[in-house]
């Protein structure tokens, strides 16, 4: 199981990225979204892009990714895990 924050999120979504064997348009007709939202996640960090990064992760490899957020007062932190 591997624990990751958003920026390792995005590594991991261009690592993902990276083994694809397709265009960012194809991509993103198997997931039915837009190229654009498909190029943003590629490339940018943040909870903005997270949820688009964690569904290239989990098409690409196969694997599930789940997200989990742990409120502590007024501080929340946010991790996505991915369970190969």
């Amino acid at each position: 199981m591997k624990r990751l924050d958003a920026h390792e999120l995005q590594k991991a979504t261009r690592r993902a990225w990276d083994e694809f064997s397709g265009t960012q348009q194809e991509l993103a007709d198997l997931l039915e979204l837009d190229r654009s939202v498909i190029s943003r996640a590629i490339r940018s960090a943040g909870r903005k892009h997270a949820a688009v990064q964690a569904r290239v992760i989990s098409y690409v490899r196969e694997v599930p990714v789940e997200r989990r957020s742990t409120y502590m007062g007024r501080q929340v932190s946010h991790e996505w895990i991915i369970d190969p």
